[in-house]
């Protein structure tokens, strides 16, 4: 572990995570910042900058289970954990995660992403409450799981106005008045904004995306979103932070393979194709009666991914069951040598197609 104490030895490190958009807010630093921690951990260059917002306070003064915040947190950090892993592989990036360091919501789950992705790099960046100061022998020293931990003599609005401008995707964990803070300055700064449903009563991440799309008078570019199944959330808010940097909104098809639930029969699948320009459309849902085994993003109309998979239907002698008008899904009837793991190649197949012909490049592609 490194010996700084000063801000301004940490500021290459800051500087280096988050760009030089950080630069505009340096100046915002108060004069007391200083490092409590900074671990000999490389410095990621190129990366995904997650910032987790949550509730920092007493949760006891909420009527309901403590223990129902700590273990959706904790398995909410599991599989962001997870996810990031597969993304920075599969993306060749480093993943960053940034919280304000404070106890329980964000704490929690940060443990859980320290566990099951060790490779993360993980900030926290604290703010100080009510004008005042604090003393370093007050600060969350038990949070070992952060490799930079930083004092940043900002108040409440200025801390997050930072961690919601240098963000790719922000998540709403629960939170209050520092969260819905962090959310509206990352709507306004085009980024993808998630609120991941506990099944509280209150809290922003429970009404924090009807509260955007009613205020939402003009169109900044941000997607906003809520979904109680954490890798639903974690996946759709990857996908649409690659879809924004690539700026290929205007021009992506989803396709998604399902298989029933509890069926014998593997004879039966949906498939789901759908112009994935409407960032509410593209990623998968699942339900009681299926599940989804695979989905492909595709940089091509959708008019002509669907004229390849009929194409790709009559080759391979898949009989087209039923079509529905609005979205365009297929149930087809697989033939009897088809099971899961081959009705999955036959999406490889479908990909192979579609870019052998010049129909489009495949931007996403991922088995659940």
């Amino acid at each position: 572990m490194k010996n700084v104490t000063s801000f301004v030895d940490a500021y290459p490190t800051l500087r280096a995570i988050y760009g030089k958009d950080f630069d505009e807010y340096a100046g915002n630093f108060g004069k007391d910042a200083f490092v409590l921690k900074q671990t000999d951990k490389p410095i990621p260059r190129k990366s995904v900058k997650v910032n987790i917002a949550a509730s920092a306070g007493d949760l006891g003064n909420i009527k309901e289970s403590l223990g129902q915040f700590e273990n959706k947190s904790r398995y909410f950090g599991e599989r962001l954990a997870e996810n990031l892993k597969y993304f920075s592989k599969t993306e060749s990036i480093d993943s960053v995660v940034t919280t304000g360091g404070c106890p329980n919501i964000g704490d929690w789950a940060t443990q859980e992403i320290r566990e099951y992705n060790p490779n993360a790099f993980l900030v926290a960046l604290s703010p100080k409450f009510n004008g005042e100061g604090i003393n370093p022998k007050n600060l969350p020293l038990f949070l070992d799981q952060y490799d930079l931990i930083v004092y940043t003599d900002m108040n409440l609005v200025l801390r997050s106005a930072l961690v919601g401008q240098l963000t790719d995707i922000l998540f709403c964990l629960h939170g209050g008045y520092g969260t819905s803070m962090e959310m509206s300055v990352a709507a306004h700064s085009k980024k993808v904004v998630s609120f991941f449903d506990m099944n509280s009563k209150f809290g922003v991440s429970k009404f924090g995306a009807k509260y955007l799309r009613n205020i939402s008078y003009q169109d900044t570019g941000a997607v906003f979103f809520k979904n109680s199944d954490a890798d639903n959330l974690v996946v759709r808010a990857l996908t649409e932070h690659k879809v924004n940097e690539e700026g290929i909104r205007d021009n992506l098809t989803s396709v998604v393979l399902y298989k029933r639930v509890n069926s014998n029969d593997n004879k039966f699948f949906l498939v789901n194709i759908r112009d994935a320009g409407n960032p509410a459309t593209f990623y998968h849902r699942g339900n009681k009666k299926i599940f989804p085994l695979c989905q492909t993003l595709i940089t091509a109309p959708r008019e002509k991914v669907l004229e390849s998979f009929k194409s790709l239907a009559d080759d391979q002698s898949l009989e087209i069951l039923e079509t529905r008008k609005m979205e365009e899904p297929f149930v087809i009837k697989m033939s009897s040598e088809y099971d899961a793991e081959k009705s999955m190649e036959l999406t490889e197949i479908l990909r192979n197609e579609i870019v052998n012909k010049d129909v489009g490049n495949i931007f996403w592609n991922r088995s659940f």
